[in-house]
């Protein structure tokens, strides 16, 4: 008990409210310490709904705020840290030890999986197409093997590994660096957007035919707790919205992470070069998750967003100006593919199971190969090199 209060004391110290017009501050903070401490007791993961019920009163009380609705706004957080406090005595009393980590909740029309295996697509053939291949790429003023990696969608330790480079050595401009990011791609669509976790990959479907492929970043695999809390969810959407300089309302949800992290509490960033949207925002009907621009290119093809689907800055202007309103999309979690050419040729691509949804990628692989009738013509030896490097590259393993 002595540690909880300390710890909200050093919080109420370091927190900075908003400058809403006469708002009462007490209310608001007493409500932001309350929802750190559910989350510090893992409410995001153990009762998701009621903690999506709480955040919920605290953005609606921020909401109030911003119109100068001062009273209605600290009864609202009065109630939402009344709800918490009696969430949290239920948690405490409760024994943590049983509950299962699960990924953010997403809007209830929206399908999930919690294993790729048990995916309904999967019963479905596996796309043939192959994308990209073996190309250079010309280094640029002040690029690094992090930014050129970001840009062509292929790590940047395998770019170093391909070019016999050090990876501490600077880039010179003009520079040629070899690289392939060819890739299988997971999902066929007439139009609309899929974006496949695992391989850090956006594909645009228009009138039939693949237009883009788009490096992109996603949800961290766990928070400084060891819980997923920002994995990207897998689910179908809609775009529901487009917005040139955007602002950011932050979600509750990270207005407590950083109160956890002693960081200063915003609720609001305005358009601009510190405003983690960059220029262009697309907004979907899955709860909390835009396709959007960054002020941190370098990020691009890393697992760095808390939910959010990044695309560089290069990429989304002319993105934003093809995508549409009611576009259809899906974000799926393949970390294994496969793909049989019309020669008969068999590629497998295998990425690191990051969220740890897929119990044995080896397994995996079988179901693929048996389902697409291939058993007579694979190389398993080649199948375990490329189980082993997981090297995110589509490989032939034909005998």
């Amino acid at each position: 008990m002595f540690r909880t209060l300390l710890g909200c004391l050093l919080l109420t110290a370091l927190i900075a409210p908003p400058a809403f017009a006469a708002h009462p501050e007490d209310t608001r903070l007493n409500a932001l310490l309350v929802l750190v401490r559910l989350r510090q007791e893992g409410a995001q993961n153990r009762v998701r709904e009621d903690y999506r019920k709480v955040e919920e009163l605290f953005a609606r009380g921020d909401t109030l705020a911003r119109a100068n609705r001062t009273d209605e706004a600290d009864g609202i957080f009065v109630r939402m840290a009344e709800t918490g406090e009696r969430l949290l005595r239920q948690l405490i009393a409760s024994s943590p030890s049983t509950t299962e980590p699960a990924a953010p909740m997403v809007t209830a029309a929206v399908e999930q999986t919690s294993d790729a295996s048990a995916d309904e697509d999967d019963d479905h053939p596996q796309s043939d197409w192959l994308v990209g291949g073996e190309s250079i790429y010309v280094v640029e003023k002040s690029e690094t093997l992090r930014s050129v990696g970001a840009k062509v969608g292929v790590n940047w330790l395998q770019l170093a590994h391909l070019n016999g480079l050090d990876p501490q050595v600077h880039l010179k401009p003009g520079q040629e660096i070899r690289f392939n990011n060819l890739r299988i791609i997971p999902k066929q669509v007439a139009s609309g957007i899929v974006v496949n976790i695992p391989d850090r990959t956006l594909y645009y479907f228009r009138n039939g035919r693949l237009e883009r492929t788009i490096p992109v970043a996603v949800g961290r695999p766990k928070g400084r707790d060891g819980e997923p809390v920002w994995q990207t969810p897998v689910g179908r959407f809609k775009v529901v919205g487009k917005a040139k300089n955007p602002v950011w309302r932050v979600p509750p949800s990270i207005q407590a992470e950083m109160a956890e992290e002693r960081k200063k509490v915003v609720d609001l960033v305005p358009s601009g070069q510190k405003n983690p949207l960059g220029k262009y925002a697309i907004y979907t009907s899955l709860s909390g998750i835009l396709l959007h621009s960054t002020n941190l290119p370098a990020s691009i093809y890393g697992y760095s967003s808390h939910g959010c689907i990044r695309i560089a800055p290069s990429e989304m202007e002319a993105f934003f100006r093809q995508v549409r309103v009611n576009t259809p999309g899906e974000i799926i979690y393949k970390p294994v593919k496969l793909a049989v050419t019309d020669e008969g040729r068999v590629y497998i691509e295998v990425h690191r199971d990051v969220y740890e949804k897929v119990k044995d990628l080896r397994k995996e692989v079988h179901r693929l190969v048996a389902r697409n009738g291939v058993e007579n013509r694979v190389d398993w030896g080649k199948v375990t090199r490329v189980l082993k490097t997981k090297s995110g590259v589509a490989e032939d393993v034909s005998l």
